[in-house]
């Protein structure tokens, strides 16, 4: 299941990321703000999703490379005179 759901990140990333290239070509080389990702439809799904996903990713301890966190705890020995 955490497989899939790190897929479908991934791949409504890279599709935001279409979304925002498209905006910029389209509206003379201007970037999207926070008014216009509101107002679109697909970028406010887009953004809904990808939330969701990250909020799942983040409970369960996964970063966006798949990797779960595991903490290393290091034993430095020291001599005592």
């Amino acid at each position: 299941m955490q497989s899939q759901v790190l897929r479908q990140h991934n791949k409504l990333k890279k599709s935001f990321d279409a979304w925002e290239r498209e905006f910029f070509v389209t509206h003379n080389c201007l970037l999207a703000s926070p008014e216009d990702l509101k107002n679109d439809p697909t970028a406010t799904e887009l953004m809904k999703q990808i939330k969701y996903a990250s909020a799942l990713l983040k409970e369960w301890k996964m970063d966006a490379l798949g990797k779960t966190e595991i903490k290393t705890y290091y034993f430095i020995p020291f001599v005592v005179n």
